[in-house]
């Protein structure tokens, strides 16, 4: 990791508030435009302003490099994600809101207990549960979020310093920090209406790859259904010492809702084999989501370099 991607980690670690995602543009504005690089900015939205950050020109670009800019809000319980088990993923997230739901009925019997009002308890327990969702969608963000998103981040800017504004063009490629809120790509939807040249493009999204020895290439359903680009696509990534092996995405594989927007679009995430031998992640958006793995890094910046044909230059 380079000290500018270092100082990112350290002391841009928290993009929730309009404040923190500026000073992260304004110090990626200073490194890239300053070196030479086509910089720009595109806001949207009308009530809350967001702002995607681009590096390249993504309207003649075939390969665009993605990544979310903004943190989601930290959770107190461990966030186990099976994206390749639906039911299992779902399943999990059910019994979390079935325990919250079994918290706010013991507050509101406690209430009743107290002070014998029952529409007094009614209105406890719905405040705790509006409280509950309110910072499980909109809380803060407590910790460095290292693998989700930071990996993705600081996986975009090792790979852009190693390709000069010459490199961008004459390959193609272009570079978007998506400012999407939580649960909804609005960032990606707003680049696309601006950039509708950029729907035949490739889209390769780096979101939660900071840990794990099993990559998982979540494509969409137009990019599965183009068996030679698909496997273009996983050949690039090559064999690591460290890692075991890559593994592609099953068709019913849950995935970033950002994949709604582009045709040709795949997400790269890293795992470990955990629950019922498949692939999980538990420690994402939690105070142990504090580390990541340079090898992981090392394999992406190495695999969007075979990409984008730097490995036959």
């Amino acid at each position: 990791m380079t000290k500018f991607s270092r100082h990112i980690f350290e002391r841009c670690s928290a993009r929730r508030t309009p404040r923190q995602r500026a000073d992260f543009r304004r110090r990626m504005t200073e490194l890239f435009y300053g070196a030479g690089y086509p910089v720009s900015e595109e806001r949207f939205g009308l009530l809350l302003h967001r702002v995607n950050f681009i590096v390249g020109d993504p309207d003649s670009a075939d390969l665009l490099v993605t990544t979310r800019l903004s943190n989601k809000p930290s959770l107190l319980l461990p966030n186990l994600k099976i994206p390749k088990h639906r039911f299992l993923h779902g399943s999990y997230r059910f019994l979390l809101c079935l325990a919250l739901g079994f918290l706010a009925l013991f507050a509101e019997d406690a209430y009743f207990q107290l002070t014998q009002r029952f529409s007094g308890s009614l209105i406890v327990f719905f405040l705790i549960v509006l409280a509950v969702l309110l910072l499980w969608f909109f809380g803060p963000t407590l910790s460095r979020h290292a693998n989700d998103n930071a990996s993705g981040v600081i996986a975009a800017i090792e790979t852009l310093r190693t390709l000069s504004p010459q490199e961008l063009e004459s390959r193609g490629i272009a570079f978007v920090f998506f400012d999407d809120p939580p649960l909804l790509p609005r960032g990606a939807r707003a680049f696309s209406r601006r950039h509708p040249e950029c729907d035949d493009a490739l889209v390769i999204h780096l979101d939660s790859m900071g840990r794990g020895d099993h990559f998982l290439f979540a494509c969409s359903r137009a990019l599965r259904e183009d068996a030679e680009l698909c496997d273009a696509v996983i050949g690039a990534i090559k064999n690591h010492p460290h890692k075991s092996n890559t593994v592609s995405v099953a068709e019913r594989c849950v995935l970033p809702a950002a994949a709604r927007v582009f045709e040709k679009y795949v997400c790269v995430s890293s795992y470990s084999r955990g629950l019922f031998g498949t692939l999980t992640s538990f420690r994402d958006r939690t105070f142990l989501d504090r580390s990541l793995d340079p090898d992981n890094l090392e394999l992406i910046g190495a695999f969007l370099e075979n990409l984008s044909g730097g490995e036959d230059e």
